[in-house]
C-alpha cells in the first residue's frame, strides 16, 4: 500500500485538495473585440481573486495573431493588471511549465482548436497546463479556449461547416460555445444528439462564461442577457448563476 501511494507524482496528490478551476467563455473576453469583453475580464479578476494579477495568454488557436495579442494587451492595459504571452509560433521560453506558473490566470484565446490541440501535444503545452492545473492554477479561455477542456466539442475547425472533434477529455462533457450567436450552433448540437454523438451538451451563449469546479460545470456568469443551458433530447435546462 505504501508503494502504491509513493508512485503518485507531485500533481496528483495536489489534485486531491486542490480546487481544479475553469472558466470557459461561450464568446467573449481579454482579446475579444465583443461589448462584453470587459464584463468578463472584470469577472475572471475577481474570480481568481488575486490584486494586480498577471494573467498569460496563449494564442495558438489563432496562429498567435499579433491583432489578438495587441487586442489582449489594450484591455489588460485598461484593466491596470500585467499581461504577457506564450507563442509557440514565436517561442523564446525554454521551460513552458515554469514560465506559466509565474502568472495567476491561464487565458487561451479562440481560433482553431484542433490546430491548438496539434502543436500543444508536440510542444509539451497540454501537459504543462495540467500539472498547473492540478495545483490550483485557474484556466480560462473562449472558444477553442473553452472547447478544448472537454471530451468533444462543436467546432468549425474542419473545412466544410460544423463538426465534433475530442478535446484533451478533462472535463467529461460535450461543449458548443456561441450558442446564441451562429446560427447553425443549435441545429449541429441538435444533430448530434439525434445521432447518439452525446446524451447531453452543455452550450455556452456570447458573454457568458462557465465556471467549472474539479470537473463538474457549477454556474455560469453572464454579461447581458445570455445563459448557458444544459441541451439533450429530453429538453433543455438553464444553469444556475454562479455565486460564491
Amino acid at each position: 500500500m505504501c508503494n502504491y501511494f509513493m508512485s503518485w507524482g507531485v500533481s496528483s496528490w495536489y489534485g486531491l485538495f486542490m480546487l481544479r478551476r475553469i472558466f470557459a467563455i461561450g464568446g467573449g473576453g481579454f482579446d475579444s473585440e465583443s461589448a462584453h469583453g470587459d464584463g468578463l475580464d472584470r469577472f475572471m479578476l475577481d474570480w481568481i481573486g488575486v490584486e494586480k494579477p498577471k494573467v498569460c495568454l496563449i494564442p495558438t488557436a489563432s496562429g498567435d495573431s499579433l491583432f489578438r495579442i495587441a487586442r489582449f494587451q489594450k484591455s489588460c492595459e485598461l484593466l491596470g493588471i500585467t499581461g504577457n504571452t506564450l507563442e509557440l509560433y514565436r517561442l523564446e521560453v525554454e521551460d513552458i511549465e515554469a514560465y506559466l506558473d509565474e502568472h495567476d490566470l491561464i487565458f487561451v484565446s479562440g481560433g482553431n482548436t484542433r490546430n491548438m490541440l496539434v502543436l500543444w501535444r508536440e510542444w509539451g503545452v497540454d501537459t504543462a497546463i495540467r500539472h498547473l492545473y492540478d495545483r490550483g492554477k485557474p484556466l480560462a479561455g473562449v472558444s477553442a479556449g473553452a472547447n478544448c477542456w472537454f471530451r468533444t466539442y462543436s467546432t468549425d475547425s474542419n473545412p466544410g461547416g460544423l463538426s465534433n472533434l475530442e478535446g484533451l477529455g478533462w472535463v467529461d462533457e460535450y461543449c458548443c460555445p456561441h450558442y446564441d450567436e451562429e446560427p447553425e450552433r443549435k441545429p449541429h448540437v441538435a444533430g448530434s444528439l439525434a445521432f447518439g454523438v452525446m446524451d447531453r451538451a452543455l452550450c455556452i451563449d456570447g458573454g457568458v462564461g462557465v465556471v467549472i469546479e474539479n470537473e463538474a460545470p457549477v454556474g455560469f456568469a453572464p454579461v447581458g442577457e445570455g445563459k448557458a443551458y444544459w441541451v439533450s433530447e429530453s429538453g433543455t435546462e438553464i444553469l444556475p448563476k454562479f455565486s460564491r
